[in-house]
Formats: C-alpha cells, structure tokens, sequence
C-alpha cells in the first residue's frame, strides 16, 4: 500500500469531546443519564486482486569478493561447546544436517560473489528437494539476482560461525501460482538485500520455516501461503526508510511471527543472549562477527514500519522486539509521514490473530500513522504488550476493496499492555484510540481492560471518535500505575445498554516488561 493511499485512509479529525469517568457519569452535553460499567473481578479471566511483489534490481558491476566473517577462537562443530558469558548458555552451533547434504558449489555456484548464483542454487534446491535433503552452504559471498525457486521437502542451511552470506537485489521464492514448494526451511544464513518472498496457492506452497537468519536490509514476505513461521532472527536496516516491511503478509493462514528482532544496534548486543536464550545461543557473537565483517553501521533500525498484515487470516505475532531507531538525522527524514505503523493489520478475518508479549519502541507519532493499528476486520488479540511511546489504534475506513476489507470491526481485544509513555505525544501517539471514518461502521464487541499506564502527567488515555459507545467494554481497571482509572475521552455515538465485563481470549503471553534494549 502506498504512503500515499496510507496518509489518505488515515486521516480524520475528531469532532468535539466529551470525557467519561469509567464506573462513573458522564460529562459533557449529548449523552443522556449516566453511564454504567460494569466491574471487574481482579485478576485475568484468561478465557478462553494479487499483491505486488517486490521486483529485483538490475544488478551492477560484480563486487570485489570479500572474506568470510568468522567468529573469533570459535570451536568446529565437533568440538565441545564453549559458553556465552553474558548467559552461561552454550555458544552457538549449527545446525544439523537434515537427509542427503548437496554443495550449490556443484552447481555452479560462486562462493567469491563475483558471477551470479541464482541459476546454480536453483538447481541445486532441485537435488536436494528430490532427496529430501539440504543444500549447504559454505561460507562465502554468493550473488542473488534473480528468483530462487523453492521446491518441496528441502532445508537450505549455513553455519553463522563461517556465514553463508547472499547478497544481491533477488529473492529466494517466486511467484508460480501452482508451483510446488511445501515444507521448506531456511535457516542459519545472513541475507544482505536478498529476500525471502513467495506467494503461490496456499495448497502446494505451505508450511515454511525462516529460523536464525539475519536479515539485512532485505524482508520475509509471504503472499497467500499458509503455515509460514519466521523466528529467531533479526532483522537489520541502514536504508532511509525501506518501503517493504521487514515481515509483509498478504491473505496468509495462520503465519507464525516469533522469537524475533527487528532493528539493533549492532555495538550494543550484550542483551541479545538474554533473549534468545537456547533458541539462538551465541547470537551476540554472531550478529558482532558478520557486522565487523561486513562493514556494516552500528544504528540497524531505519525502519518505517515492522509488520504489514494484509487480509490475513489467524496470524499469530509473539514475544518479538520492534524496536526502530531514533536517530533520524541519520537513519530518516523528520517529515511525518516516513514513519508508519510498528503493526498494521488491516482486514484480518477466520481464525483469531494474536499480539502478544511483545516489546515496542520507536514508533510514536502524534497522527494516524505509528504504533500498533488494527483496521476493518474481526477476531484480533493485542494482549501483554510493552509499548515504550507507542500507541494501539482501532481504526474502520470505507475502502474500495470491501472483500478484503469489509467495513467493519468486530470481536478485538486490547487488554493487559503495559503503556510506557516518556512524553506527551497526542491522543494517538501513545494510548489507546479508537476511530471511524466516515461513521456509521458495523462495529462491534469492542473490550479495552486490564491495560496500565505509566505515565505521571496522566495525559495518557482511552480514546473514541465517532462510533457507537455501546459496542465498547472499557472495564474500569485500566489504570494509572498510580491508581486512578483512566479517563476516556469520547466524541462516540451514545451507549445503547449496560456493559458486561468483557473478555481477553487465550492465555496470558509472559512480557517483556523487564527486557533493558540499549538506544541506538
């Protein structure tokens, strides 16, 4: 979606306010009577059109071939493992092979960067996919250009202590509707500007795993897929603001974001270890070796957004860290519209979407763009989040595509966050907002509880622009970390009948709320 058609959706301004003391009256003329919400016991309750691929560059002159990064005094593999001092965890280690082992250098390709090897990984994909095995890839650099095509049943895997790096403008996916592609992982490799992008029918091109791999300046992105996991990896850029997210996600069922990082800063790594735990042991020493390696700069958070979820369907996003630079004479422009959205689910439908226990800072804005938005559609979760500056928007705009994005919002839960705000960044620029634009949206079954705010000023709140006020649940323990109930401040329709308690679906995600992320 374009920066242009995103600033046009999200505008809207409020019309005039009225404030509600939750469990008590309300203020302000237009509203008869009182209104009434109901209380909370304490505690959780617990209860239960083709999308535009990302088209790769004309490549250049060949580059000079550069060595391989190591990883200082690191054992081989057969050795025994030495211990990451930050955690005491056992130091990083391949992983293994998975059924026959194929060389792309067999193939044809070249560990030096100099030819192009998109054609020879091709092929060798094909070998292995007809074993049921892996392509290995040596450390070196190896050129991508074009698209990679995936095959069935095949593990494309290198060893982080002696990368595999792929550099280039290509992609490891293609776009053959039919293609068959299932069940392929790719895990332990550095890709410098190569993507994973596949889109095809979700009945052959389905269950993909992405596992420690670091993404530099390159996306994970899956069009109509089903069953892709991304997780434990990171995901580093020093572009001026890259249009692709890093995870983009078109009319997918049932992805599975997790484990991850999105932006770092790549001289301050210390709390990586700490993070990944076991799922990732070494990543430090790993992301500080390729950095070094590679040249690459210390502030790896020029993003403006971090996950794009369109019309997708049961996704789930846990435990990640979005954590954009601040530094934006160096990493972007200061003009507004460069940032958007940390999470921007537009037209989720089927099978509930989770956000959970994940971290967030760095995408604060005082309009519609920023923070978590969730956008027409239905069954969404935002629960144990920590949100540093950063806001959650409920949002219903009429749109031309009414089959991916029906004019409506229905079944969402934000419940349990912990808002962190350093500053006063507007109604929408930390807290909670709900808008609709034009009025007069199906909405529906709308529950806010359980949510604090740390914020002294108390400026921080719960917003509502137009709508009708009955289809919330705002439950009077969201608070302060003070003590007193948040206010809200409301231009909704008047309430129609008494609240009931709400709900806040699944179980509770363990937070992130401890977590201590250096600044870039």
């Amino acid at each position: 979606m374009s920066r242009s058609r995103r600033r046009a959706a999200d505008s809207g301004r409020s019309p005039l306010r009225r404030t509600v003391l939750i469990g008590g009256a309300v203020a302000g003329a237009g509203i008869a009577g009182a209104l009434t919400w109901a209380a909370v016991a304490g505690g959780t309750d617990g209860t239960p059109a083709a999308h535009p691929a990302r088209t790769p560059g004309t490549a250049g002159p060949a580059a000079p071939a550069k060595a391989a990064p190591t990883l200082p005094a690191k054992a081989d593999s057969t050795a025994r493992p030495r211990r990451t001092p930050q955690t005491g965890a056992t130091a990083y280690r391949p992983p293994r092979i998975k059924g026959p082992k194929v060389d792309p250098a067999a193939h044809g390709a070249d560990p030096t960067g100099r030819k192009d090897s998109t054609a020879a990984l091709g092929k060798a994909i094909q070998a292995a996919s007809a074993k049921g095995g892996t392509v290995w890839l040596p450390a070196g650099h190896y050129r991508i250009d074009g698209a990679v095509p995936l095959a069935d049943s095949v593990t494309i895997a290198g060893d982080l202590a002696r990368p595999a790096v792929l550099t280039g403008k290509g992609r490891l996916g293609d776009e053959e509707w039919n293609g068959h592609a299932a069940g392929v992982t790719i895990r332990d490799l550095v890709l410098d500007g190569v993507d994973v992008a596949q889109r095809g029918s979700s009945t052959y091109k389905r269950n993909y795993r992405v596992q420690r791999v670091v993404f530099h300046n390159a996306v994970a992105s899956f069009s109509t897929t089903a069953n892709a996991e991304v997780g434990q990896s990171l995901f580093l850029s020093d572009h001026p603001v890259p249009v692709t997210p890093p995870v983009d996600l078109y009319k997918t069922d049932r992805a599975h974001i997790h484990d991850n990082v999105i932006g770092v800063n790549t001289n301050r790594l210390g709390w990586l270890d700490g993070f990944f735990g076991d799922s990732f042991p070494g990543a430090a020493d790993v992301l500080a070796a390729v950095a070094k390696a590679e040249g690459w700069r210390a502030d790896q958070g020029a993003f403006a957004s971090g996950l794009f979820g369109n019309a997708a369907s049961g996704t789930t996003i846990r435990r990640n860290v979005f954590n954009a630079s601040l530094d934006r004479n160096a990493s972007r422009t200061t003009e507004r519209y460069d940032l958007d959205h940390a999470i921007y689910l537009w037209g989720t439908h089927g099978a509930r979407t989770v956000v959970a226990g994940n971290w967030f800072r760095g995408w604060w804005l005082s309009g519609a763009e920023g923070g978590v938005k969730v956008r027409n559609g239905e069954a969404v979760t935002v629960r144990d989040n920590t949100m540093h500056d950063t806001s959650v928007l409920l949002y219903v705009q009429d749109d031309s595509n009414a089959a991916d994005h029906p004019h409506h919002l229905k079944d969402v839960e934000v419940c349990h966050n912990d808002f962190r705000p350093t500053r006063d960044h507007g109604k929408w620029g930390t807290g909670i907002s709900y808008m609709e634009y034009p009025k007069d949206a199906a909405v529906a079954d709308i529950t806010v509880r359980g949510n604090v705010f740390r914020d002294p000023t108390r400026k921080t709140g719960i917003d509502l622009t137009n709508g009708p006020l009955d289809a919330f649940t705002i439950t009077p323990d969201n608070t302060y970390a003070s003590g007193p109930t948040v206010a809200l401040e409301s231009s909704a329709r008047p309430p129609k009948a008494t609240r009931s308690a709400g709900r806040c679906s699944g179980p509770a995600a363990p937070g992130l709320g401890s977590l201590q992320v250096p600044s870039y």
